[in-house]
């Protein structure tokens, strides 16, 4: 079982390996330059986003313009944070979406006491995302997924709030995580709490784990509106994954586009 886990792991490996951003930060591009370069990079601003679903690389809408939550904000800690988010976008958001086989759900399961009434950690994810679009007043849906590998080579940290990630827009990116939280208005601790079991998951089994080295490295992906906000996710991001080796942060502003 781990000889053939290993050589799905590897085959996997190999297609991420010629995503055009990974093959030019390979040959000492800057990701600025490369993301410059790529033939549709202003339509990944163009339109507003409007579905709040998981930052898992597996989730991929089938319109796009996913807002990534990890669990659809499963992990917000605190009752300001959360009623203050609900203030700011309800009836601004149109959908919810949660899915099966949420690692941040699973996660957010394992905090509640004995006494909660959920089967499982589906059955909790599905809860507090129905909850969650009924207090935004958006429509809600449940996506079931397979259980597979997180292929995931990086995290693009967003703090525009405005990047579209989707294939359809920009397939030179290689598969990702898609945090969206900065770019929503959520706390830095927030965004710490994603950016590191995000890291955790990929460096895991439940990712490439060991693939992951110091030549090919686990990527931070900064998308900001300018120069000072790559400073401030730059200070999110250190702090988040200051524990982890084989993790690189790259940055890329749009003040930055034309240049």
């Amino acid at each position: 079982m781990e000889i053939r886990d290993n050589m799905v792991k590897g085959y996997a490996w190999a297609i991420t390996q010629n995503s055009l951003v990974l093959r030019g930060l390979r040959d000492g591009r800057s990701f600025q330059e490369i993301m410059n370069s790529l033939k549709f990079i202003e339509w990944a601003f163009r339109y507003r986003l409007d579905t709040i679903a998981c930052c898992d690389d597996r989730v991929i809408l089938p319109a796009g313009r996913k807002i990534g939550l990890a669990g659809q904000l499963i992990l917000i800690e605190g009752e300001d944070e959360y009623e203050t988010f609900i203030k700011s976008y309800r009836g601004e958001i149109p959908y919810v979406v949660s899915h099966s086989h949420c690692g941040a759900a699973a996660n957010k399961f394992e905090t509640l006491n004995k006494h909660h009434p959920y089967a499982t950690s589906d059955d909790f994810g599905i809860y507090f995302s129905a909850l969650l679009a009924h207090y935004i007043e958006a429509d809600y849906s449940h996506l079931m997924i397979d259980n597979g590998l997180h292929t995931a080579r990086g995290i693009c940290l967003d703090g525009t709030g405005w990047f579209n990630s989707h294939p359809s827009v920009l397939p030179e990116l290689p598969p990702h995580f898609l945090c969206s939280a900065p770019g929503f208005g959520l706390s830095d601790e927030y965004c710490k709490q994603e950016l590191k079991l995000l890291t955790d998951i990929a460096l895991s089994d439940h990712g490439f784990g060991e693939f992951f080295t110091n030549e090919s490295p686990f990527y931070i992906f900064m998308i900001a509106r300018d120069p000072d906000q790559v400073d401030y996710l730059l200070d999110i991001a250190d702090s988040a994954i200051g524990e982890f080796k084989q993790v690189e942060v790259v940055a890329f502003n749009l003040e930055g586009i034309h240049d």
